[in-house]
């Protein structure tokens, strides 16, 4: 049978990990109705087969307020018609895989400031390191989007900017998603300040982009005049400027891209981070594991990371995935059901919405009975045939999957050489909010490296 449930929208983000969970107990996909209005009635599936089936059917994306969410990105990637989306994805898909491997310099001066930022709380008691990851991540993602980004004043003062710009808009869009009164335009914009702070924050964005766009168009006149080839590294913004010569973009849909990257790299990337140093700081012998991996690099003391270098580290990958399995950012993913679709006795009907559950879906028992455990370990075993969409499933699946692996990756290792980190995971509360978070922190302590104590995990040296 279909099981029905309801759901208060007041308590809806609340409750969203339990109602994942509950339908995969359940067995059964579930009809959700997350409030009165008849728009936001759900379909709600976290079988395998199930999530699969539908990402790979219906590629049109729904939102719970699609003319809103749609009025800050635009025609981003993330937000876009099946169309617009088909029409530029394999040009960006093509940029992003250039991008990985041409800016091994950019990412690995980023690590190394995050590293020296990180110093003077070694040693010392426990902090919460959100600040330094933020920030690490957000310069991060200028070097690759901006050509001439440079360490200068008007660099930090943009990044400055852009950070709480970002957290603003995120703010913003909770308030207006998460309580039902607040989806009715008239009280979003007259009753509460989310509607100003989201517009202002939108602004900063916009020009700061607008900025460096002009920047970037004046680069790109260089680079034709002087015959520079592709090999040349360019930012991101580049690339998508040269498209819009083509009018596969206009000067709206430059910005909005920009912008949607800038939004989901941010926090998909440094939550992700957040959660992998959780991780490692409560399970030692697994921290211990990935160092002497990483230890047994050749020039292990240089601090310069190559692209060629993280092939050879297998068990940093696995860590960083088994983390994304259990703590997806993005819980969830929702589609419009715009054809019949038939989930093994239902069949969902057409112009209906479909919640697909990546939390429960990564968590389910054909990882076996300890589906809910940390270890990375299950990663260097054959798992295609696990369920995980933690970068979403089928055709519309993240585009920036390995560029964003390979910038946690050189900022994971970085931390590692460097530090010891320690932390009680069972203290971390995990909310959804429009990203999965630690409610109660992230609070870890770091030991240098060069001055630890002898610290012993089952009787072996933990440093060494």
């Amino acid at each position: 049978m279909l099981l029905s449930s309801f759901v208060v929208f007041l308590a809806f983000w609340e409750r969203l990990l339990d109602i994942q969970m509950d339908c995969i107990k359940k067995g059964s996909v579930t009809l959700l109705h997350a409030g009165i209005n008849p728009n936001y009635t759900y379909y709600v599936a976290c079988d395998p087969d199930d999530v699969s089936t539908v990402l790979n059917s219906c590629l049109e994306r729904s939102f719970l307020l699609t003319d809103h969410v749609k009025a800050v990105f635009g025609n981003g990637l993330a937000t876009s018609s099946v169309s617009v989306w088909r029409s530029r994805r394999k040009r960006l898909e093509a940029v992003f895989n250039k991008l990985q491997f041409s800016t091994d310099v950019m990412v690995n001066e980023q690590t190394i400031l995050l590293i020296e930022e990180l110093a003077p709380k070694a040693d010392k008691a426990s902090f919460d390191p959100s600040r330094y990851l933020k920030y690490a991540i957000m310069r991060t993602l200028f070097t690759m989007i901006f050509t001439e980004s440079q360490h200068d004043e008007e660099f930090c003062k943009h990044v400055d900017l852009c950070i709480k710009a970002t957290e603003n808009v995120s703010k913003a869009l909770y308030v207006k998603h998460k309580n039902i009164f607040t989806h009715n335009n008239f009280i979003f914009n007259n009753c509460t300040k989310s509607k100003s702070m989201q517009e202002e924050a939108i602004g900063i964005l916009n020009d700061v982009i607008n900025e460096n766009m002009k920047k970037e168009i004046a680069i790109g006149n260089e680079v034709e005049k002087s015959q520079v080839t592709d090999s040349e590294k360019l930012g991101l913004l580049n690339y998508l400027l040269k498209l819009r010569a083509e009018s596969i973009y206009n000067d709206d849909d430059v910005i909005k891209e920009i912008l949607s990257i800038i939004f989901s790299g941010y926090f998909t990337m440094s939550y992700t981070l957040l959660n992998v140093l959780n991780m490692l700081g409560s399970h030692l012998t697994v921290q211990e594991k990935l160092y002497k991996e990483i230890s047994s690099l050749p020039n292990t003391s240089e601090k310069i990371i190559k692209m060629d270098n993280l092939s050879q580290l297998p068990f940093s990958d696995a860590v960083i995935m088994e983390t994304l399995r259990l703590y997806p950012p993005i819980s969830f993913i929702s589609r419009l059901v715009d054809k019949e679709v038939v989930l093994g006795k239902y069949k969902l009907e057409t112009n209906s919405n479909c919640l697909l559950c990546v939390y429960a879906m990564n968590r389910h028992p054909k990882w076996g009975e300890d589906a809910d455990e940390f270890k990375p370990e299950r990663w260097l075993e054959d798992v295609a045939s696990k369920p995980f969409a933690s970068f979403g499933l089928g055709e519309r699946n993240c585009i920036g999957k390995l560029w964003s692996l390979s910038i946690m990756k050189r900022l994971l290792i970085g931390i590692m050489r460097e530090y010891v980190v320690y932390r009680n995971a069972d203290a971390m509360t995990m909310k959804q909010k429009l990203f999965l978070h630690s409610e109660s922190g992230h609070y870890i302590s770091l030991q240098k490296r060069s001055t630890v104590e002898k610290k012993t995990v089952n009787g072996e040296n933990i440093n060494k």
